[in-house]
């Protein structure tokens, strides 16, 4: 009887482990859920938003290991600007200029020039999370935290007064 409680509880932990490891790397079959956007400003090691922030939109999609927050809100030039300062991923940070010589697109755009910055749209991008820097703007790099999670960017759509923060985790 023992040795039957031993081989089953061995195959139990064995079946487990397999559907852990098959599991890894893959997104949640829910796909994107709305979340509180505190969460994203957590993550990314940003100040709160700003008192004019407004047309506020916040989502994340999770596997077992990692996921991906995204957070997009509009905000008056100046607010955007102290946000940023007071963001301690961010504040010290020069950005990747974006104009017209150096656009950030959805890599699905159509015509992209070999200068240009595209991120990647599928099913797990929300649709409120489309920067499309034509004009002028800034892209802003989340580094890694002190164990090597949370990492992204954060954009500046600066024609549009926009704002989005795309976190990935694991």
């Amino acid at each position: 009887m023992i040795r039957h409680n031993k081989y089953c509880l061995a195959e139990i932990v064995l079946i487990f482990l397999c559907m852990t490891l098959l599991s890894c790397g893959q997104r949640s079959t829910e796909g994107l859920a709305e979340i509180d956007p505190e969460l994203v400003i957590h993550q990314g090691r940003l100040t709160e938003l700003p008192a004019s922030a407004n047309e506020i939109r916040a989502a994340q999609w999770a596997g077992v290991f990692s996921g991906e927050s995204y957070l997009a809100f509009s905000a008056d030039s100046e607010d955007i600007e102290m946000w940023l300062n007071k963001s301690t991923s961010v504040k010290s940070q020069n950005p990747v200029i974006l104009d017209s010589t150096c656009r950030y697109l959805p890599d699905d755009y159509g015509k992209i020039n070999s200068s240009d910055l595209t991120y990647h749209v599928d099913e797990y991008v929300p649709g409120f999370y489309r920067p499309l820097i034509l004009e002028q703007g800034r892209l802003y790099e989340i580094p890694p935290d002190s164990q090597g999670h949370y990492q992204g960017k954060v954009i500046i759509d600066d024609c549009n007064h926009r704002v989005y923060v795309n976190v990935l985790w694991s």
